[in-house]
């Protein structure tokens, strides 16, 4: 993977499935909103652990070798210029290798290649250094650390970086008796640099390593020096003073997060989990609703709920709290907590719940938390329902009738279609040695009845999604190679009817042998109504992403139009035929502009648009406004004139539609980002 300058775009080829472990040749552009993949019309072989690297100021991708499926290593040159591959054919060729590290030299205007590894991953025998000039590689008899006889110059898995404000490329590290060195080449031979600080020779391997041009400094993050240990998470800095420095201790790769819930008010993410550590309280995680997982921070309260699995979580809107209830520790708990986006503050009044696993639940129509609740224990386990507001804290509501043989309440969530509650319970079987079975009933404020659905699915969570037709049931496998990877019901008011994720683009955000659906590895999920997004957060021990699943109402013809021709953008909102829409553009998409208040929610829908004089002028103008057709579908058309000074305009654009008869906000649509091309 390397970033091409003169495009504006991160390139990526090839490399190996997991499951598999077969080798690919695709090729994904990302354009700092979403990947795109690229059809050349010349493809090299499939192969990982190329050396791959930008040659700066050609606008070229230089790729050289890499291993096949079979564990041969390849010696070709390949360039990519932006259009397509061409194999090159140089009079001197390096030897066979992966691993070995490509990197620009500005004093030289080369590419310099040194190290790698052989077939079965051996070192290369190679003490050359080498350099691409363009059209031929040259050899020079010079290494970093040691005589060619000692063996220290052979050299995998370390570290490689350009830094073109010395002129020069460094090298850090590497797996030969794990050493915790820095070399830096001058185009004409290695010479080492004496710094102190070093990350220590832990780091050394595998680790993560960029450019920073901007602020010239060398970012190195993470690492590890055997697969027996966890990875690292150090992020250090070399800058410009020839110096190490530790930036932070970076919280992604943990442990999994027990919980991802969204709080609509602060516009953030509150994901919980389990310290190490039994006697230390929850450690709690905040993530801005406008990040990803490069904005994590932990809260720094020491105070806050004792470890548990199984509790239940939900945003109260009318306090513009989280609330956080029981679940199971050594014993069954009854607390209840109160996070205000900074702290946590226990509720001790009186009346509590029994301990418990509860599934609480907003009402809108009772503007209250509601929860059915079951106690730990024996089968024939006491269930009720309980009801809490600020004000009053929890009361118990009475009613006949309610499940039984309870294993564990699943979820629950308020149906605006029906106004009930809709729960799924994991119930034990009648018999010992039949399967567990899954039972829904619905809460109407009175009494609860099991609806006896024909189809029940396997369910992980529940919530309601209005983008995907109200309350959901979605089972995520936690199997790193599911079959069946995600399964998404949603409630009819009687039934459960599958919602296909064929007809839900753009969950994926890295390309992915599945295709284009998230990945699953069992992590929480949160519903975003902010952006209409249900959010899933990986927590595997590789470490955490989150990515997201949503409807889009809103695609474009081209995320690169050219100038001189016509970007245009369709909506599709089967629901509002007939109904008016526009369409805004705007040079900046964040912060999102709040539109209207989801009273259903507790949350304000934005549209996913930044303010600025792009947005006011098109929305002055009067740009994309329209009606929608028979079948929901609108178009919107921008002809772009030939005009270079608009090559490398990034714009965005997004739209709503809005309600003949009542005048109400429809649907908000997703963003869609646009790159002006020559």
């Amino acid at each position: 993977m390397a970033f091409d300058a003169v495009r504006g775009k991160v390139v990526m080829f090839g490399g190996m499935t997991s499951e598999t472990w077969l080798t690919l040749s695709d090729m994904w552009e990302w354009d700092g909103v979403d990947w795109t993949q690229l059809h050349p019309r010349t493809v090299p072989s499939g192969r990982r652990l190329p050396g791959f690297a930008a040659y700066e100021g050609r606008g070229q991708i230089v790729m050289f070798g890499g291993m096949t499926a079979l564990g041969t290593v390849l010696s070709d040159t390949w360039v990519w210029d932006g259009q397509d591959w061409r194999q090159q054919n140089p009079a001197h060729v390096p030897q066979a290798r992966c691993c070995g590290l490509l990197a620009y030299c500005a004093n030289s205007d080369g590419l310099a290649m040194y190290g790698g590894a052989i077939a079965g991953f051996g070192w290369v025998s190679d003490a050359t250094t080498w350099e691409w000039n363009g059209s031929d590689w040259s050899g020079h008899f010079t290494m970093p650390g040691g005589p060619p006889g000692s063996g220290s110059y052979r050299r995998q898995a370390f570290n490689v970086a350009s830094t073109p404000w010395r002129g020069t490329t460094i090298l850090h590290g590497g797996n030969y008796v794990w050493p915790d060195d820095l070399w830096e080449w001058d185009g004409q031979g290695w010479a080492q640099l004496h710094v102190h600080d070093a990350p220590g020779n832990l780091i050394a391997g595998n680790a993560c390593v960029a450019t920073d041009t901007r602020r010239q400094r060398v970012v190195l993050f993470g690492g590890g020096h055997s697969g027996s240990l966890p990875p690292l998470r150090k992020t250090w800095l070399f800058d410009s003073g020839l110096q190490w420095r530790l930036a932070a201790d970076s919280p992604q790769l943990d442990d999994g997060f027990e919980t991802a819930t969204y709080d609509p008010v602060r516009d953030e993410y509150l994901l919980i989990k389990k310290p190490r550590s039994a006697p230390l309280p929850f450690q709690t995680h905040i993530m801005p609703g406008s990040g990803m997982d490069s904005s994590l921070r932990m809260n720094a309260s020491s105070f806050g709920p004792p470890p548990r699995d199984d509790y239940g979580i939900v945003f109260d809107p009318v306090s513009q709290q989280m609330l956080l209830f029981g679940g199971r520790s050594l014993v069954p708990l009854d607390d209840t907590w109160l996070w205000d986006g900074s702290r946590w503050v226990e509720d001790q009044r009186t009346v509590r719940p029994f301990p418990g696993y509860g599934a609480p639940a907003y009402h809108p129509g009772r503007r209250s938390i509601v929860m059915p609740i079951v106690e730990t224990g024996a089968i024939q386990n006491r269930f009720a329902t309980f009801e809490w507001t600020q004000a009053r804290g929890w009361r118990q509501l009475p009613h006949a009738n309610g499940p039984r043989g309870i294993l564990r309440i699943v979820g629950s969530a308020y149906d605006p279609a029906s106004g009930k509650v809709v729960a799924v319970f994991h119930i034990y079987p009648p018999i010992s040695g039949m399967p567990y079975t899954f039972e829904t009933w619905t809460f109407d404020g009175t009494d609860w009845t099991n609806e006896m659905p024909s189809n029940t699915p396997d369910t992980y969570q529940v919530m309601l999604v209005p983008e995907l037709g109200g309350v959901v049931s979605i089972y995520t496998n936690d199997r790193t190679q599911p079959l069946d990877p995600h399964q998404i019901w949603r409630w009819d008011g009687s039934d459960w009817q599958r919602v296909a994720l064929a007809n839900l683009p753009g969950g994926e955000r890295v390309p992915s042998h599945l295709g284009p659906v998230p990945r699953v590895f069992g992590g929480p999920m949160a519903y975003d109504g902010s952006r209409g997004t249900l959010r899933m957060f990986q927590d595997e021990l590789m470490g955490w992403f989150c990515e997201d699943l949503r409807v889009d109402t809103l695609s474009a013809n081209t995320h690169g139009p050219r100038i001189g021709t016509t970007w245009s953008a369709q909506i599709h909102a089967p629901s509002e035929a007939g109904n008016p829409f526009a369409i805004a553009l705007s040079d900046n998409d964040w912060p999102a502009l709040p539109i209207h208040w989801r009273r259903d929610l507790g949350a304000w829908r934005r549209l996913p648009l930044g303010n600025g004089p792009l947005l006011q002028a098109s929305v002055a103008a009067g740009l994309g406004i329209g009606l929608l057709d028979a079948n929901g579908d609108g178009r919107f058309s921008l002809p772009l004139p030939v005009d270079p000074a608009l090559v490398g305009f990034r714009f965005h654009a997004a739209g709503v539609t809005v309600d003949a008869s009542s005048g109400q906000i429809g649907v908000v649509t997703n963003r869609v980002t646009a790159v002006v091309q020559q």
